[in-house]
C-alpha cells in the first residue's frame, strides 16, 4: 500500500523506548511497528463495530 500521509505524534519517553525495544526485537523500524499497531487497532475497531451492530439488531 502506498504511503501518502505524514503523521506527527508526541510520545512519552518511556513509551518511545518500549516501541524502540520491540522494533529492535522484530528487526523492523519504529515507524513500521507503528503502522502494524495502527492496522491492528483499526481491525479491532471494525470487529467491535460489527459486534455492536449485531447486538443492536438482535435486541429489536
Amino acid at each position: 500500500m502506498p504511503k501518502n500521509s505524514h503523521l506527527h505524534v508526541v510520545l512519552e519517553t518511556d513509551f518511545l523506548l518500549m516501541l524502540k525495544k520491540e522494533a529492535k526485537e522484530r528487526s523492523i523500524s519504529v515507524s513500521e511497528l507503528c503502522r502494524i499497531k495502527l492496522q491492528k487497532t483499526l481491525q479491532l475497531d471494525r470487529i467491535e463495530f460489527k459486534i455492536d451492530k449485531l447486538l443492536k439488531n438482535g435486541t429489536k
